[in-house]
């Protein structure tokens, strides 16, 4: 039950993770070498 209980609270974080990275690559398709700390 512990394994099905990790992947129970890892699996949803992960996907959140993963969702949020995509959304801010397709928001900033470039990343902003020059302009680091800016904003």
């Amino acid at each position: 039950m512990t394994l099905i209980h990790v992947l129970n609270f890892s699996i949803p974080i992960a996907f959140i993770v993963f969702a949020g990275y995509v959304l801010d690559r397709m928001c900033k398709p470039d990343p902003p070498k020059d302009k680091a700390g800016e904003e």
